[in-house]
């Protein structure tokens, strides 16, 4: 991959996962499921059966370059496993480590979280397409809010990111926004 390449990579994606930059992460997310022929959830189904006995931290879209993928990340014994699938084929693109995530706030807090989670990214999935119609998800994440576990979902509903908050002991404690 060029310089190019990485650059709009990093330009694309990084603000949207540091909390920044929510008009980028809606572009991107457009972008991919504009290409997308296979759905986040099968995708995921995908990417879990090659690390089976992984635990998900985070997924998401990605563009890397010009190519739509779907990113996932699970805790596989003191491991995080990276899957990415091809977002147009649903074939899986790269199967890899991540090196120090204990680096990065958002796997520290992920990998937290998922400590006496209950609900599993599945589930959260299932009750975030109750609760938002006609929304394509694009992330799920495990994550810290105020000390306490969630799994946040984000749809794209037309324009806009509407999130799903789920507490990761309680599957009914639901808000969404």
């Amino acid at each position: 991959m060029g310089t190019a390449a990485i650059l709009s990579v990093v330009l694309a994606i990084m603000p949207a996962q540091n909390g920044g930059g929510e008009a980028q992460k809606i572009a991107v997310a457009k972008r991919v499921l504009g290409q997308a022929k296979v759905d986040f959830g099968t995708a995921f189904t995908t990417a879990q059966q090659k690390v089976p006995e992984g635990k998900p931290l985070i997924a998401r879209t990605e563009l890397i370059g010009h190519s739509a993928r779907y990113g996932f990340y699970f805790l596989d014994g003191q491991k995080v496993r990276e899957v990415e699938v091809d977002a147009s084929t649903g074939e899986v693109f790269k199967i890899g480590e991540k090196r120090e995530p204990e680096k990065d706030q958002k796997f520290t807090d992920a990998m937290k979280a998922l400590q006496g989670a209950k609900v599993s990214f599945r589930e959260a999935m299932d009750v975030g397409a109750i609760h938002v119609k006609g929304g394509k998800l694009i992330e799920v994440e495990m994550e810290l809010n105020g000390g306490r576990a969630i799994v946040e979902l984000e749809y794209l509903v037309d324009e806009r990111l509407t999130r799903v908050r789920i507490d990761a002991k309680d599957v009914t404690s639901v808000t969404v926004k």
